[in-house]
This record gives structure tokens, C-alpha cells and sequence, in this order.
């Protein structure tokens, strides 16, 4: 290990445990998915939180416990995300430890789980606390650890708490590095889909509760989109130049205010684009405009005509402001929202950070494909996975996994004029992860890894 940063990992929406009344009422382990969102379910009503709750905390007993270990998923809230234990084996791996009796004379690496309803400026102010003891032991713990500084790995928004601590709560000086997964920098349009459609007919009863629910949380308003997205007259416009007769304008305007206080605070920083270090997913299709028809929201995966793509939920758009999308400091990686902080290529390039060298890999010629499989679907129901390659004819190894990572179906196929679909027969309950990459003696692909949901039938 070549730094002595404190390194820190803040988890996305949905990525801490939420224990109330020592009970965890989120939480999931490996092959109990679907038990977790019904238990949840059957909170959710008591996890609801109350109209202008603002950046404050409604005080009703939930906590955070730990981050998420395993694939986890409520639908209606976001996608379907894997869990954290590779980034922190990855991070242990290369001298990095929770543990104090390791030699190290007090913890350099913090895991920070937070109750994810709540709203951004409201955890970053409890990460201010959580960060500053624990450097200042870190600090004190050797004299070569006197001036560490901090090194931020964050998945999706937390990518968003650690800007808002950064920029707004006076972090910015003893903040090495921003490295961030997958961040919504400028929102996603993912946010408002969830927020303005009505229930998944699939989920039943359960699906009106994640809801309302969804549409409690200060932290849903505070991922929708700040960049102009909604089409109209062959135009864009903002959010907050759209009537939106199934949103409350005020929740609207303080949520993107969030993100014109950091974009304002970042503009006035000479170190930020320095300290940012942003891993982006690549050419998966990605919802990144809407517009208003007659009352209803239609989302589109092209902004002005043109397919940019994304992770599958965060477009292409959602940048740092003034970043371009061919700007040489973005490392991208092709690969799903939920599994961006399990990419090989996107844990070497954050081992390469927080140990301040450089890693050299032997190379071999490889492509890039675009994965499209359903978030959720119905045992009852087929699905379809297709692949688009930018080369043909292209050999592709098809693999589903459970939550146990006991592979269930496999096909091989060809892409031939750059397209490749299979259709996998309906699968029993549960989560199931959809891997495609190439065969071992054929050219590279860069492996591209898709969560997905299959819910039980609704009994009539």
C-alpha cells in the first residue's frame, strides 16, 4: 500500500441495512430476495416519512446497520444493484482495513451505511462527523499518517453524499479524492419515471405501497434530473420549466437547489475537477428524456435523435457540469448501474487511485457489448436477452446465476451483424444475475453483468 489515506465507502440508494427496535427491516442475504422486499413491504407503510420533513431526520428509530452484501432490490425505488462485499475485499486486499488490531493502530478503511429515505445534505452532515474522528485517529494513530487526507469510493448517490460534505459542510481540505461509480452528477430520468408512474400492476397490493413510499423520500426527489430533459416542440427544457401535475413543485425546486449548491461550491474550488475521479457505465440503454403528452410521461433513451447511452439508469448527460462526454478524465466502463462496483476493470482502476501507483495488465484485443434484459419479470414469463456488439460476427458465452451465484442457464451464441438474442425459459421466484461475455479461447469481451427480479404470480 503506497497511500495512507483514510479511505471511505459510502453504498447507493438502497445499499444500507435499516434496523429499527433491533430489527432489521431491509436487509437481504443470499437467496432470501424475495422474503426481504415482502418483509420490507410489510414495514413500509411505518417507514413512510412525513410531508416537509425537509433535510431534517423524522427521529422514528431507524438506523443504519452495515452495507448491503448481496443483490438487493426494491421495485419502484431504483434498479436492482449487487452488493459491496467485492469493492471491500478489493479495498482489503491491498492494505486497506476496518479492523484497528491489524498493525495498523487504527482503522484506515470506514464503511458508511446510512438510512438512504433520508435527504442528501441531512447524511452528509452525519458523514462530517463520521469522517473527521475517524482521520483524526487515523492521524494520530503514526506519525507517516500526520497529513492523510480522505479518499472517497461511492457507488451511485453516494456519490452525492460525499460531494454535499465535501463542497457544503467544509470537507473540501482534507479530501484527497472523489472516486465515484455510476453518480447521478446532474440526476437521472430514472428518478422521475419512478416518481410519476403509478404502481407495477406485477407487484399487486405491494407495488401501490413502494409507491407511496418512494414518493415520501426527500432522497427520490433529489436524483431526478437537473439537466434539460424534457422534450418538447423538437426542443429540451428543465424540470423546473414543466408543469408537473403529479409532483409537487416545491419538492421539485428544493431538490435540484441541492445540486446548484454543489455544482456553485465546486465552480469556486480550484481542486475539484482534480479530486473527481468519475467511473461512468457505458453503451447500455439508458432512459434520458421525457416528455408530457395528454397528462402521461413518456421516457425516451435518446436526447434530440440521438441514442448517448449510459448504465442502464443513469444517462450519459448525468456529468459533472462542464465535463463532456468525450472528456479524457472520465474512465468508462461497460457495464449496469447495480454492477458498476463489481466490474473488474472499474476495481482496478479504483485500486490504482487509492494506492497511488499505476497497474499494468497484459492486453488482448477486446469489445465492449450492450446487454438489454428486464429489471423484473413474472415466474411465469420468459424473458429475452439481447446483446448488441459493434463487431460481427462475435462468439458470446450467456450465463444466469442465482443469488447464490449457482449458474442455472447457459447458452452460447453468435453475434452476427452485431446482434445476438436469447430466449431463456421462465424461471422460479427470486434474483437472478445475467452474465454475457465471450468464450475463453475467442476474442475478448468485456463482460457486462444485468440484476434481475422474478416475481412470484399473483393468485387470483
Amino acid at each position: 500500500m503506497n497511500s495512507n489515506d483514510l479511505v471511505v465507502v459510502i453504498p447507493g440508494i438502497m445499499g444500507s441495512t435499516l434496523i429499527r427496535d433491533e430489527t432489521e427491516v431491509w436487509s437481504v442475504r443470499p437467496g432470501a430476495l424475495l422474503g426481504a422486499i415482502k418483509t420490507f413491504g410489510r414495514e413500509i407503510k411505518s417507514l413512510e416519512l412525513p410531508d416537509g420533513i425537509g433535510d431534517e431526520s423524522p427521529d422514528d428509530g431507524v438506523t443504519a446497520g452495515a452495507l448491503m452484501p448481496c443483490l438487493h432490490h426494491v421495485p419502484g425505488i431504483w434498479s436492482p444493484v449487487h452488493g459491496y462485499e467485492r469493492i471491500v475485499e478489493r479495498l482489503n486486499s491491498v492494505g486497506f482495513s476496518t479492523d484497528s488490531r491489524e498493525g495498523l493502530g487504527a482503522p484506515n478503511l470506514i464503511l458508511f451505511p446510512y438510512d438512504w429515505r433520508l435527504s442528501n445534505r441531512y447524511t452528509a452532515r452525519l458523514l462530517k462527523r463520521r469522517v473527521e474522528v475517524a482521520l483524526q485517529r487515523w492521524r494520530d494513530a503514526a506519525i507517516e499518517n500526520r497529513d492523510a487526507k480522505v479518499t472517497f469510493v461511492c457507488h451511485s448517490m453516494g456519490g452525492l453524499i460525499a460531494r454535499s460534505y465535501v463542497y457544503l459542510e467544509g470537507g473540501a481540505e482534507i479530501t484527497n479524492k472523489i472516486i465515484t461509480l455510476g453518480t447521478p452528477y446532474r440526476g437521472s430520468i430514472d428518478a422521475l419515471d419512478k416518481l410519476v408512474h403509478g404502481p407495477m400492476k406485477l407487484l399487486a397490493r405491494i407495488g401501490i405501497d413502494f409507491h407511496q413510499f418512494a414518493r415520501s423520500l426527500p432522497s427520490i426527489y433529489q436524483l431526478l434530473p437537473t439537466y434539460a430533459c424534457v422534450e418538447r416542440s423538437g426542443d429540451v427544457d428543465f424540470l423546473t420549466d414543466t408543469s408537473m401535475p403529479d409532483l409537487s413543485g416545491a419538492r421539485v425546486r428544493e431538490a435540484l437547489q441541492f445540486y446548484k449548491d454543489i455544482e456553485t461550491a465546486e465552480e469556486s474550488d480550484a481542486d475539484s475537477a482534480s479530486r473527481r475521479h468519475a467511473i461512468v457505465g457505458t453503451k447500455q440503454v439508458t432512459g434520458t428524456t421525457a416528455s408530457l403528452s395528454s397528462g402521461a410521461w413518456q421516457i425516451h433513451s435518446t436526447y434530440k435523435g440521438e441514442d448517448l447511452g449510459g448504465d442502464g439508469t443513469v444517462p450519459a448527460p448525468s456529468l459533472p457540469k462542464n465535463v463532456r462526454l468525450s472528456d479524457n478524465s472520465l474512465r468508462r466502463v461497460a457495464d449496469k448501474h447495480g454492477s458498476l462496483q463489481c466490474n473488474v476493470a472499474a476495481l482496478d482502476e479504483i485500486e490504482s487511485v487509492v494506492t497511488a501507483t499505476r497497474l499494468i495488465f497484459k492486453a488482448r484485443a477486446s469489445s465492449d457489448v450492450q446487454v438489454n434484459v428486464p429489471e423484473l419479470v413474472g415466474s411465469s414469463d420468459p424473458f429475452r436477452v439481447e446483446v448488441v456488439c459493434e463487431e460481427g460476427p462475435q462468439p458470446l458465452v450467456v450465463s444466469v446465476k442465482n443469488e447464490f451465484g449457482f449458474e442455472v442457464e447457459q447458452a452460447n451464441l453468435v453475434a452476427r451483424s452485431g446482434f445476438a438474442c436469447l430466449k431463456v425459459p421462465s424461471l422460479p421466484p427470486g434474483g437472478y444475475t445475467v452474465e454475457v461475455g465471450g468464450p475463453p479461447m475467442g476474442r475478448r469481451v468485456n463482460p457486462v453483468s444485468s440484476p434481475l427480479l422474478v416475481w412470484p404470480e399473483t393468485k387470483n
